[in-house]
């Protein structure tokens, strides 16, 4: 009988998060390995390896986010010329966890929102959108998982450039989302609209036919 003894090494990776993001309480293990090495010369005898698929905290990102085609030009608005911009969102899952319950709230300033603009985002029946003080609210709920390193579309929206609203968009207005995956904390981000060069184009538009 062979009585060579043997130690087992095993070594662990979790979903650690040295910011805090992740509570040491709901930390996952994600792979395993372990050598069984000789005792008296810590030779490796043997090695085993697996990856363990976690169930918490998916990381979603907003992987893309900004207008789709050129600016649709309006010179029937009884303002004044306007142009309609088409905004397109895709979500990206950057981590190794498969993000079950998946949506994405893009919220605009209430002036760039008419009732066209409503119209148009919500015709295929994907979005909902609510009303706050200001600010409209498009939410998209993904109708499937999000696996790992996938990318999906998101959701289209539209905003309404006007003069009334060009004062805006000039001064910093934002186009702010937030995305939510399962029991992660949704992640809030935002981007001027005047940094977009299509629509800074079509402010040029409505500023020379105003």
């Amino acid at each position: 009988m062979d009585e060579t003894k043997t130690y087992l090494v095993i070594d662990l990776e979790a979903t650690c998060d040295d910011q805090g993001g992740v509570p040491r309480h709901e930390m996952e293990i994600i792979e395993i390995g372990a050598v069984l090495v000789a005792a008296d010369t810590l030779a490796p005898l043997d090695e085993w390896q697996s990856f363990v698929r976690p169930v918490r905290h998916p990381e979603l990102t907003l992987s893309r986010l900004g207008p789709y085609g050129k600016a649709e030009l309006d010179p029937s608005d009884t303002r004044g010329p306007s142009a309609f911009v088409r905004f397109r969102a895709f979500l990206r899952n950057s981590g190794r966890t498969l993000a079950h319950q998946v949506g994405l709230e893009l919220e605009l300033p209430r002036p760039l929102v008419s009732s066209e603009v409503r119209r148009r985002t919500r015709q295929n029946g994907e979005v909902s959108y609510t009303q706050r003080p200001g600010e409209i609210l498009f939410f998209r709920h993904h109708p499937s998982p999000i696996f790992p390193t996938q990318e999906v579309y998101a959701a289209d929206i539209w905003i309404n450039l006007h003069s009334t609203n060009l004062a805006l968009v000039r001064g910093g207005g934002e186009l702010r989302w937030r995305i939510f995956a399962d029991d992660a904390e949704p992640r809030i981000g935002a981007q001027p609209l005047g940094d977009y060069t299509v629509v800074q184009q079509a402010m040029d538009w409505v500023d020379a036919g105003a």
